[in-house]
């Protein structure tokens, strides 16, 4: 693999990253700021944005070889 090909793998998975973190924060938000309107699968959602926003992290600070 050149080097020039490795260096847009790298660029992509720091942008997936990212976007995966940001919905990750969006998702924890917005059912942490209304947990009753979510019911009984809050905790879930929250556990779920809080999951994503970890792997979105480790997507961004993970380095590719």
């Amino acid at each position: 693999m050149s080097r020039k090909q490795l260096s847009w793998i790298v660029v992509l998975e720091k942008i997936i990253g990212f976007i995966i973190m940001i919905v990750g924060v969006i998702v924890f938000y917005n059912t942490y700021s209304n947990i009753k309107a979510a019911g009984l699968g809050a905790y879930f959602f929250i556990g779920t944005g809080i999951a994503l926003t970890i792997l979105g992290l480790i997507f961004l600070i993970v380095r590719t070889r």
